[in-house]
């Protein structure tokens, strides 16, 4: 396969997630999940507070959205779209669905980082930019901290179709 035709295939799933994340978004959705009553705190509070929260998670729910991750293999379908989207299909408040997307990434993104510092460390040792990658964990995981309290504030109160590349819904 050409990169010509990579490329067509990861722009072809770009669209069509933003298709999928946009019609999801117009569609009228019912909560499943009862009102949990949550306790917040810690630095970024990851305890969704939406009509249920994430104790409201039913295991049923948990695994259509593992299951709706396995999307994420294609390249150009985003694993957090995808998990978004499949926890608003199984019923999930907005928020929830976020969160609980992000909590599906710890495991699957810590065990390919670990993976790949082992592979690495033989070079990330001798080449003598420990400090400089030790500088680069530390603002990769700031920036990240950052960045999912500012999202988790934005899903709470506004939808997910400028995400979607729907421009009248970004003001755009």
């Amino acid at each position: 396969m050409s990169s010509h035709e990579r490329l067509a295939r990861v722009g072809l799933a770009l669209i069509l997630g933003g298709v999928v994340l946009w019609s999801v978004e117009r569609t009228p959705h019912r909560d499943k999940s009862p009102e949990v009553e949550i306790d917040r705190g810690g630095i970024i509070d990851l305890d969704a507070t939406g009509p249920g929260g994430l104790d409201s998670i039913q295991p049923g729910q948990a695994i259509k959205i593992g299951l709706i991750q396995l999307a994420s293999f294609v390249p150009g379908v985003s694993r957090s779209g995808a998990t978004i989207v499949g926890g608003l299909l199984t019923g999930l408040d907005r928020e929830t669905a976020t969160v609980f997307s992000f909590y599906l990434a710890l495991p699957t993104l810590g065990t390919a980082t670990v993976f790949d510092l082992v592979r690495n460390i033989a070079e990330i040792t001798t080449s003598g930019q420990t400090g400089r990658y030790a500088v680069g964990i530390v603002v990769a995981f700031l920036t990240a901290l950052a960045s999912i309290g500012w999202l988790l504030r934005y899903v709470s109160s506004h939808d997910f179709r400028p995400f979607s590349h729907d421009n009248r819904a970004a003001g755009i």
